[in-house]
């Protein structure tokens, strides 16, 4: 048993009526090869002047934007936006507010409705970052959504720029790296169905960063290849949300019962979609370690050290945090497998003493 880590190559399905086309059909879309690709074209539609960026989120972000332009504001311990910290940055030469709402946990309407007010009076355009949030809601606020759909679906490459009017803004081609992205994922669906020996899995692992090299030093933007178009199209939103949500509780409430050296960080709520089930942990890395070891990979949204982001406040939040993995690809006996493996950690790591 695997999980998390990157998707498998999944079969071709008939197209379905709640694809991501349908979700997002009140805007006018642009599908291209990554978050940043989308990112950086969007960005030559801003105005120029400053950008408010939170200070706790991927560098990659930071990358697409001119630095001497960008400024932080602060988030909560939570990885909530710190309303104080940003309304203090907002000022007349404030061209962009970049939103990003950690793991889907969406705002409260109060402070939406006090931001607006801020738009308005100093008529600055708000960019929403949906990476984590796109399936909580598609926009909240923002003139513009860009969002990374290869974090959420089994497709080899996909961004997509979304907003009322994108002004004939395109991208075309396909990124050099896709074909070997897609022969990656079909050795790693080969040897999870056991039809590849377990020697052969570092070949895939390689080539997977292999492809993720390609994309950091890449400058061109690329349209979404058609292979990740056809797998889009028959991927259900309905069924993927009802399996994130079904997870997630399932881990919250064994969370909340049996680890209390697990602390919550961004859980979300009833009407929310999570991206992943992230928590913060004491030896973050000694846990993370432990369950490679045991076939689970999980992500660290994200490591600061060395970025513009390492000396803000919540900067302390990136050697802890760890995104456990709750996606539509597993069921209850492979969370149930998680919760075994964190409960055999948990029984070394935090002996109980009378």
């Amino acid at each position: 048993m695997e999980l998390g880590s990157e998707f498998s190559l999944e079969d071709f399905r008939d197209p379905c009526e709640d694809n991501i086309d349908h979700f997002l059909r009140e805007f006018e879309t642009l599908y291209v090869d990554s978050g940043r690709s989308a990112l950086k074209l969007l960005a030559g539609l801003l105005p120029p002047g400053k950008i408010l960026l939170p200070s706790y989120i991927c560098e990659s972000v930071y990358t697409c934007f001119p630095a001497d332009c960008v400024r932080f504001y602060q988030l909560t311990q939570n990885l909530q936006i710190d309303w104080d910290s940003l309304f203090q940055q907002i000022g007349e030469d404030t061209s962009v507010v970049y939103l990003h709402y950690f793991n889907g946990v969406l705002p409260g309407e109060a402070m939406l409705q006090e931001l607006q007010r801020a738009r308005e009076k100093q008529n600055f355009q708000i960019v929403e970052d949906t990476t984590h949030s796109i399936f909580s809601a598609p926009l909240t606020i923002g003139d513009y959504g860009v969002c990374s759909l290869r974090k959420w679906f089994p497709i080899p490459d996909g961004g997509v720029l979304y907003g009322q009017s994108l002004n004939g803004l395109a991208a075309g081609g396909e990124a050099p790296w896709v074909r070997k992205k897609v022969r990656a994922m079909g050795w790693k669906q080969m040897y999870l169905s056991g039809r590849r020996e377990q020697s052969r899995k570092a070949e895939y692992r390689q080539l997977f960063a292999v492809c993720d090299c390609a994309l950091d030093v890449q400058r061109e933007c690329y349209g979404m290849s058609e292979v990740s178009r056809k797998i889009l199209a028959g991927c259900s939103i309905s069924q993927m949300l009802s399996a994130r949500k079904r997870n997630t509780a399932q881990m919250k409430k064994a969370v909340t019962e049996e680890f209390p050296w697990l602390q919550p960080l961004a859980w979300t709520r009833e009407n929310e979609c999570p991206l992943t089930f992230p928590v913060k942990v004491r030896k973050r890395d000694a846990l993370r370690a432990y369950l490679i070891s045991k076939e689970i990979y999980c992500a660290v949204h994200w490591p600061l050290q060395g970025t513009p982001m390492e000396s803000a406040g919540t900067a302390s939040v990136s050697g802890q945090e760890l995104s456990l993995p709750i996606d539509q690809r597993y069921h209850a006996d492979e969370m149930e497998y998680l919760l075994n493996c964190l409960r055999c950690y948990g029984r070394e790591a935090y002996a109980e003493t009378d």
